[in-house]
């Protein structure tokens, strides 16, 4: 039942929005209509909601130092309401003094976690909450705004929102302050800082090659393939993969290396059938551990995946396989 489900609510915006108006927009309400929380302090409480995925958090992490300069921990307790799947990585912020992490299908499927989760977001006490996704939805963040016992309610128009017009008339009504949609085409990094009123035109881009610290003096040069992705339609062939590996090795002198987690285990053995290198197979690796390893790697190949905007992040060389979606950002 849960798999059906998780799958309609993942492919139809309708059933989406009559599900959620026959089941759960009732246990928001119950959170909704309950006390609104006191938390004592001199301190306002901002709770920042992000519930996209890995690559996502981390081009957003890269406004941090912005967020402690428009709201400083001297003014502001700091909290994040994230996606469970980027725990690993943001629990050694500090930029946030609270962490909270929903899991996105169990917050839709589930009923009574919805509920329980909602009432930990309530019960946070923030004045200020601020959706900093830039597709709005109805299930997840949105609600998760509307829910929230803040005075102040800040999100974006959105780009590419996750529903029908419907659906985003009534959500906007949720908010105190919709600030304008990311410009199409707009890279992700600007976009971040202009949502923040600040110029993202001022953005310079680094130099890769210049900033770089190259590999370990003790390691061999390598190149790093990353052949997963949540979404199957974003996955390049593995055989395209493979192809493009043995003639990288070959011209480059690159030891070949897969990245992924547990789930591309499959994805990897039919790499290593397909490929005639010695493949390194490293999937199933943490998110701390494959930083790591997309610091110091001379290439990375990937699908439109987490793992290409870590090593954007880490300015490592990174060639990114696009289905053709949100070109430009």
């Amino acid at each position: 039942m849960s798999f059906s489900l998780k799958r309609f609510l993942r492919k139809s915006y309708a059933f989406r929005s009559i599900y959620w108006l026959g089941v759960l927009n009732w246990f928001d309400l119950a959170v909704k209509l309950g006390p609104v929380p006191q938390t004592p302090g001199q301190k306002k409480r901002i709770a920042f909601v992000k519930m996209d995925g890995i690559g996502d958090y981390v081009i957003w992490s890269a406004v941090f130092r912005d967020l402690d300069r428009i709201y400083p921990s001297e003014t502001f307790e700091r909290i994040l309401i994230g996606n469970d799947r980027f725990q690993e990585l943001a629990e050694g912020e500090t930029t946030f003094d609270e962490r909270l992490f929903v899991n996105l299908d169990r917050f839709a499927i589930s009923p009574l976690y919805r509920f329980r989760t909602m009432k930990q977001i309530r019960s946070l006490g923030a004045d200020i909450i601020v959706n900093a996704r830039s597709a709005r939805d109805l299930l997840w963040s949105d609600s998760m705004v509307r829910c929230s016992a803040a005075f102040e309610k800040i999100g974006s128009e959105g780009a590419g929102n996750l529903m029908g017009p419907i659906q985003a008339r009534l959500t906007r009504r949720w908010y105190t302050n919709l600030r304008p949609a990311p410009v199409v085409g707009e890279h992700e990094l600007k976009s971040n800082l202009n949502f923040l009123g600040l110029d993202g035109n001022t953005l310079s881009f680094p130099d890769p090659t210049e900033s770089r610290t190259g590999v370990p003096a003790a390691g061999q040069p390598y190149a790093v393939y990353f052949l997963g992705s949540q979404i199957n339609e974003k996955r390049w062939p593995v055989r395209n993969f493979a192809l493009a590996a043995d003639i990288i090795s070959k011209r480059h002198g690159l030891e070949t290396v897969i990245c992924g987690g547990p789930e591309d285990k499959p994805l990897a053995d039919a790499f290593s059938k397909a490929s005639s290198l010695d493949v390194i197979d490293l999937t199933g690796n943490s998110l701390v551990e494959l930083s790591a390893l997309l610091e110091y790697a001379s290439l990375v190949v990937s699908n439109d995946t987490g793992a290409a905007h870590i090593a954007a992040l880490e300015l490592t060389p990174t060639v990114v396989i696009a289905a053709g979606n949100q070109v430009g950002r």
